[in-house]
């Protein structure tokens, strides 16, 4: 049975509950909640909401919670048959693990202006720097070591067919975790990623891809390294932090680095390489995230968009007054 149109209001409005309760009530992060619904029964699967600020983890966003939270319930990393209500329009982050997640469509309250406006959240700059060329974005890509980390997805799609200097290093290592998830242990594509440290060359975090282990769409490589690395430093951001990945970053994990404000990305495989052996359409959620809104794969449907500002309006005071962090 379709959602009725009072669900649609039922369901922002709790997503707007949970905005306000991250950032006024509890001052865990940004104004954002996020709900997951089951589009076929009205069943809510699961909840989210910002958890930046107390996590110290700038990937903690809440649709990101909803997701993940929402994944493991359903033991699966994809969540066909499912729509989600975000009290804010989601950041390319956001949007992009909602395309990993398959979710049908995305119910947005507040929009990027709005965002800006009051909470000073610079969203609507991120997409913008995703439609730059990789080396002029903000955290700029840098291919590295392509060769070498292609020969782990040619053997990566074998196995689908079939049922040195310092920055040479760190990306040495990145591809050896990728082939560790892919190869190896499995537990999902071959992707890896390391955090160093820009000033002392420390290892601060390494991550690779736990999706089909963890049945989670946005444990990616970088989302872990990034995760971890972060929870070291205390900090939901990395500055003076260098990247290094396996292959390049897909939109999600892209604006996770902006977010985490890491200097700079060295990738190794393309996105080329990454579909044509691998079959991951990474490259295709860059173009969605090119389209307009309601014209994209998983698409975006303002919906109560006066009631969500009025949190947004609130969250701004209080960083004015000095009472809430600003990240």
């Amino acid at each position: 049975m379709p959602i009725t149109d009072e669900q649609h209001a039922q369901f922002m409005k709790r997503a707007i509950e949970l905005s306000r309760a991250s950032g006024v009530v509890e001052k865990t992060g940004g104004c954002f909640g996020a709900v997951i619904v089951d589009a076929s029964t009205g069943e809510v699967v699961e909840e989210g909401r910002n958890r930046v600020l107390s996590e110290n983890d700038p990937t903690w966003h809440g649709e990101v919670e909803a997701i993940r939270r929402a994944c493991k319930k359903v033991g699966s990393p994809h969540l066909n048959g499912c729509v989600i209500y975000t009290s804010a329009q989601p950041c390319p982050m956001c949007h992009c693990a909602c395309l990993w997640a398959r979710l049908e469509k995305i119910y947005f309250g507040a929009t990027y202006e709005d965002v800006m406006e009051y909470g000073k959240f610079e969203d609507a700059d991120f997409m913008g720097e995703l439609t730059k060329p990789a080396a002029e974005q903000g955290t700029p890509c840098v291919p590295l070591l392509r060769d070498e980390a292609v020969e782990v997805w040619k053997e990566y799609g074998q196995l689908v067919a079939a049922g040195e200097k310092q920055h040479e290093a760190y990306m040495k290592r990145a591809i050896a975790l990728s082939r560790e998830s892919g190869i190896a242990e499995k537990t999902g594509g071959c992707f890896g990623a390391v955090v160093v440290d820009g000033q002392t060359g420390e290892i601060v975090g390494e991550g690779r891809n736990r999706v089909l282990s963890e049945n989670d769409p946005t444990w990616h490589g970088e989302m872990e390294a990034i995760r971890q690395a972060c929870k070291k430093a205390g900090s939901p951001h990395l500055h003076g932090c260098i990247l290094y990945t396996s292959a390049q970053p897909c939109p999600m994990c892209h604006t996770a680095s902006l977010w985490a404000h890491i200097d700079k990305i060295y990738y190794a495989s393309t996105y080329d390489d990454v579909m044509e052996y691998g079959k991951f359409e990474d490259r295709d959620f860059l173009g969605e995230l090119t389209k307009p809104p309601a014209e994209r794969r998983t698409p975006c449907v303002p919906l109560l968009r006066e009631e969500a500002v009025e949190v947004w309006k609130e969250y701004g005071q209080l960083v004015a007054a000095g009472e809430v962090r600003h990240y």
